[in-house]
């Protein structure tokens, strides 16, 4: 049990910065993208797309979609895929465990990976290519993806293809030259950040989660908490699970806006330097906070 688990009566880790579909909390943003994640396997889409800041929940939908997808679905989850064409064809090759021999130029891996899909749907499956990160890919790997979503066997697309990634992604599919990979985009959805009574609501969720009683934050704790994150999901995290060790250390048993003030005069510092902003005068939701 983590450290402060039986102080608090909790059997989890309510706030772990681990993307865990178990606490997902849905807001109206993050359930649109699952209902539009879900909508677009299940209607073969080919290319679909999910943009949202840093620490929005992407990955955590990823996770939610990846648990219920069908029974006849095969997934390959890439992550942090900062290649170019060549080295995805490799890591996917390498993540389904299909052989392949080395150094094989890129129109021959292509030729194995189509072999590994038509073997696949002989066997009733469909598989779904699911890339994190996306905007790291370079213009040659999106290229590649793409012309991997042409390939079918009669009217039957054999991949599909999501792609998730920060605002940058985005941006570069709206360039004019990017024009004939946003044709085969089916599905494009946005995550936001939280809104101040979704961030109260989800911190409630990933309590109850959690097993904690109700209360263990005030409201006046939530809204600074809003404040100083926000209302993005990550930094929602770090503050609460930093808040929640201070609290057991000094054995408090609830926390009001002053603790989660004193807290974050501490460790304020460390925690937006995890999210890359140099100092706290430079996070999110900083000058809404000074304004409280």
């Amino acid at each position: 049990m983590h450290i402060y688990g039986q102080h608090f009566g909790m059997s989890q880790r309510p706030f772990s910065l681990l993307p865990d579909p178990d606490f997902l909390y849905l807001s109206p943003a993050h359930s649109k993208a699952a209902t539009l994640l879900r909508y677009s396997i299940e209607s073969r889409t080919p290319i679909t797309v999910m943009t949202g800041i840093t620490g929005s929940g992407k990955t955590t939908i990823l996770r939610h979609m990846m648990r219920d997808l069908p029974a006849d679905t095969t997934p390959i989850l890439l992550q942090n895929a900062a290649r170019g064409s060549a080295e995805i064809l490799r890591w996917i090759m390498q993540s389904l465990g299909v052989q392949y021999t080395l150094h094989l130029p890129q129109n021959s891996l292509v030729d194995q990976f189509e072999g590994f899909l038509a073997r696949q749907l002989s066997r009733g499956k469909h598989t779904v290519l699911i890339v994190d990160e996306a905007q790291h890919l370079d213009r040659a790997a999106l290229e590649t993806l793409r012309l991997m979503t042409n390939i079918n066997v009669g009217k039957r697309e054999l991949i599909q293809l999501v792609l998730a990634g920060q605002p940058d992604l985005g941006d570069r599919l709206r360039q004019e030259d990017m024009a004939h990979f946003t044709q085969r985009i089916g599905v494009w959805t946005e995550l936001c950040a939280l809104h101040s009574r979704q961030t109260a609501a989800y911190i409630d969720h990933r309590l109850q989660v959690a097993g904690a009683q109700p209360g263990l934050f005030t409201p006046q704790a939530k809204a600074r908490i809003h404040a100083m994150s926000g209302g993005i999901p990550r930094l929602i995290n770090q503050i609460c699970d930093l808040t929640l060790v201070y609290a057991y250390t000094d054995l408090q048993m609830q926390i009001d806006r002053d603790f989660v003030d004193t807290v974050m005069q501490e460790a304020g510092t460390f925690i937006f330097a995890l999210a890359g902003h140099t100092d706290a005068d430079t996070a999110p939701g900083t000058a809404l906070a000074k304004v409280a």
